[in-house]
């Protein structure tokens, strides 16, 4: 027995039901059971259907890709035009090939190593990368503060933050802010002046 037109409109309405799931059936598909003939309503409902599902296969492609940007966003790395995070942005790593610049070495000026030992040039250049300065004779400076030792000898602290102490027991003046001139002797020797007259054998401490 053939089915009556309207059992056939409720499985075509049944079928289209199921293929939109738990969406609203669009309006089109109620106006295609207004149609009498069996052919013309099976044709509209195919037409109708079809446009549904490129509809939904539209949106499914537009929802992927909003989840693709709102990942890449989450993140805050950005990516190249392959679609790979651009990893050297994200971990801030220099560009391969270019080198950094190293801090220029710091310069030993004669004035800082005078009455230094050999050894503790060698130890000040080791530590602060600079090149042998040339050797002074003698410097002048002035004097910032003065103490005494446990052995009564001067110490004194000039305005360049040189530390020098009295070698010897000999008499000897100095006071803060007094002019002084430091001279290179035999074997290493040094010796400070304030006056032709007021002079007395040192060595340098700091």
């Amino acid at each position: 027995m053939r089915p009556t037109a309207t059992a056939f409109t409720v499985l075509l309405l049944s079928a289209a039901c199921m293929r939109v799931g738990a969406q609203a059936v669009p309006g089109s598909l109620h106006d295609c059971m207004s149609i009498t003939s069996d052919k013309q309503r099976l044709a509209c409902f195919d037409r109708e259907m079809a446009k549904f599902d490129s509809t939904k296969t539209k949106d499914r492609a537009a929802a992927s890709g909003d989840g693709k940007t709102n990942a890449q966003a989450s993140t805050g790395n950005p990516t190249s035009g392959d679609g790979k995070t651009n990893v050297q942005a994200s971990t801030g790593n220099p560009t391969p090939g270019v080198k950094a610049t190293a801090p220029p070495a710091a310069s030993l000026t004669p004035e800082r190593t005078f009455g230094l030992s050999g050894d503790q040039i060698l130890q000040l250049e080791a530590r602060q990368g600079g090149t042998p300065p040339a050797k002074l004779k003698s410097l002048t400076a002035q004097i910032a503060s003065v103490s005494h030792n446990a052995e009564g000898r001067w110490v004194l602290t000039l305005d360049n933050g040189q530390v020098w102490r009295q070698t010897e027991t000999r008499s000897f003046e100095a006071s803060p802010g007094a002019a002084v001139r430091i001279s290179s002797g035999a074997m290493g020797s040094f010796w400070i002046e304030t006056s032709k007259h007021n002079w007395t054998r040192v060595e340098r401490v700091l």
